[in-house]
């Protein structure tokens, strides 16, 4: 298995410890794989800056808009931008106990600090429902 290979394996791995933690509510988890001075902007439109601000900030959709709901999704496309920085495409669907399932689309740039891939810079949408 190539590097390249072993890299797509665990930035693979990567998210899919993202929806574990996320479907146990666990927001400490979540922020753990974002670098300590990662910034994200959640699919509200907020900004959130730094590893505690994101936490609060999944604390925040763990407690309240998304309690209780399932996670599940993937990666569509990893860009290796160089050995140790990658851009990822994801897609999402969070359903929550109550009310419809969202569908969610992000991007993040991930760089591999002491061979683990972190979250640098996240951004999570909900996609725009068009009218054919």
């Amino acid at each position: 298995m190539s590097s390249t290979s072993e890299d797509e394996a665990a930035i693979r791995r990567y998210i899919e410890g993202i929806n574990d933690a996320f479907n146990r509510g666990d927001a400490k988890a979540i922020a753990a794989t974002y670098a300590p001075d990662a910034d994200y902007i959640d699919s509200l439109g907020r900004v959130s800056k730094g590893r505690a601000h994101i936490e609060q900030t999944f604390q925040g959709f763990l407690t309240g808009l998304y309690q209780g709901a399932r996670l599940e999704g993937g990666i569509e496309n990893i860009r290796f931008l160089t050995p140790t920085m990658a851009l990822i495409d994801i897609t999402g669907e969070a359903t929550p106990q109550q009310g419809p399932s969202r569908r969610l689309r992000g991007v993040h740039v991930l760089v591999k600090q002491d061979g683990r891939w972190l979250s640098t810079a996240g951004r999570t949408w909900v996609p725009a429902t068009v009218p054919v």
